[in-house]
């Protein structure tokens, strides 16, 4: 993850934050989704990209 941080004035600021990762999932595919026979199962997915993203408005007493 990579965030910085802009001082708008004394007590306000603003903060952005990016996150990069990577998620393993599986899934069932169905060929018909009323009668539920499955047409794949267990099937991987693989995603690498962002998974985190933040945009924070932060006061300071």
């Amino acid at each position: 993850a990579y965030g910085y941080q802009w001082m708008l004035s004394k007590h306000w600021s603003v903060e952005a934050e990016i996150g990069i990762g990577y998620v393993y999932s599986q899934y069932d595919k169905y060929d018909c989704a009323t009668c539920g026979e499955t047409y794949e199962r267990d099937k991987p997915h693989h995603y690498v990209g962002p998974t985190k993203l933040a945009l924070s408005l932060i006061y300071v007493f």
